[in-house]
Formats: C-alpha cells, sequence, structure tokens
C-alpha cells in the first residue's frame, strides 16, 4: 500500500499521521 507507506513518511507531524492513519483504518474496515 503506498499511501500507507507515505503516510509513515509524515513521522515528523504525530499528530497528522494519526489522524491519517485513524481515517484510513475506518476506510480498509469499510473495505473487509
Amino acid at each position: 500500500m503506498l499511501a500507507a507507506a507515505d503516510v509513515l513518511g509524515l513521522d515528523a507531524d504525530g499528530a497528522l499521521v494519526a489522524e491519517v492513519r485513524s481515517g484510513l483504518n475506518a476506510t480498509l474496515d469499510e473495505f473487509e
């Protein structure tokens, strides 16, 4: 997942990473 790799590259802004990961996890749950 390239998008996930890009998100992991934003570690400098932990808050943004956490927010994006939360949204990504919610999106993935919809496809399971």
